[in-house]
């Protein structure tokens, strides 16, 4: 489990998936901040934890799961790396995402 930097903060968590390879590795995606974090579901080994410090996000973009489902978050890191979620009111995230940033 990844843990908090002293002063570190939470303002958002919630079930996701992250999509890794083909498959989507369930977890729950949460926002410090610091940096965005992506902890795998227990008993699942693809790929681990992801911590993203906010510094390096680019930009956040959204999208549509199958070009139906309106829940896809991407978070595009400044080498060029692109993160994709699955995520409940993505619009939020988002915004979430981008005011943290700002005030990192």
């Amino acid at each position: 489990m990844l843990s908090h930097a002293i002063g570190e903060v939470t303002l958002r968590s919630s079930a996701a998936s992250l999509r890794r390879s083909v498959e989507p590795v369930p977890g729950t995606l949460t926002l410090t901040t610091t940096e965005l974090r992506f902890e795998p579901s227990a008993g699942i080994v693809r790929g681990g934890a992801l911590a993203i410090p906010l510094r390096d996000v680019e930009r956040v973009e959204v999208g549509s799961t199958l070009f139906v489902f309106p829940n896809q978050l991407v978070v595009v890191r400044k080498r060029g790396t692109k993160h994709v979620f699955a995520v409940s009111d993505r619009d939020a995230w988002a915004a979430a995402i981008g005011a943290a940033k700002m005030r990192a």
